[in-house]
C-alpha cells in the first residue's frame, strides 16, 4: 500500500463552554510522521508567518444551527505550515498519495489529503487560528485552533 500516514498536528480544537470535561489546551502543534524531521510550532512561531483576517465567522454544530460567533480573526495558513516540512517521498508524484491528520488534545481528528491542501481552493481556506475577539495567544481557551473556513459544520461539540 503506497498510501502512507502522516499524523501531524496535535492541536487543541475544543471550546471550553461546551465541553463535558477539562481539557488542558496545548502551546504548540507537531508535525510528525513520514517526514524528514519532527517540526515543533509554538504560538509565538506561528507569528512569523504570513497573517489573513476575517472579520467574523460563525460557528455551527453538525445540524447546522448557529453556536457562537469569532470576531477579529488572526489565521495563519495551514499549509503555510506544512510547507516547511519535507515529506518522506520518492518523487512529488507520491505527494498525491499522501493525507494529513489534524488530530487535537481531546482526540477529535480531521483528515485532509495532500492534493486538496495544496491543489485545491480549499488549502486556501484551513486556517490555524492565532487571535480571535481580541485575545492572542495563550489568552485564546482554545489556544490553537484549526478552522476551515469553508465548511458549513464544524462537528458536534462547537
Amino acid at each position: 500500500m503506497r498510501l502512507r500516514l502522516l499524523c501531524f498536528l496535535s492541536i487543541l480544537i475544543v471550546n471550553q463552554a461546551f465541553s463535558q470535561k477539562s481539557i488542558t489546551p496545548t502551546d504548540q502543534l507537531v508535525i510528525e510522521g513520514e517526514v524528514e524531521q519532527r517540526l515543533p510550532v509554538s504560538l509565538t512561531d506561528l507569528g512569523r508567518y504570513r497573517t489573513y483576517t476575517i472579520d467574523s465567522f460563525r460557528i455551527k454544530n453538525h445540524l447546522k444551527e448557529p453556536r457562537s460567533l469569532m470576531k477579529d480573526l488572526k489565521l495563519v495558513l495551514l499549509k503555510d505550515v506544512l510547507a516547511e516540512v519535507k515529506i518522506k517521498t520518492p518523487g512529488p508524484k507520491q505527494l498525491s498519495e499522501y493525507y494529513f491528520i489534524a488530530e487535537a488534545s481531546d482526540g477529535y481528528k480531521v483528515v485532509f489529503s495532500w492534493n486538496e491542501l495544496f491543489n485545491t481552493k480549499i488549502g486556501d481556506e484551513v486556517y490555524l487560528v492565532v487571535e480571535y475577539d481580541q485575545q492572542a495567544g495563550v489568552q485564546m481557551p482554545d489556544r490553537i485552533a484549526l478552522l476551515s473556513a469553508g465548511d458549513e459544520a464544524l462537528g458536534r461539540d462547537m
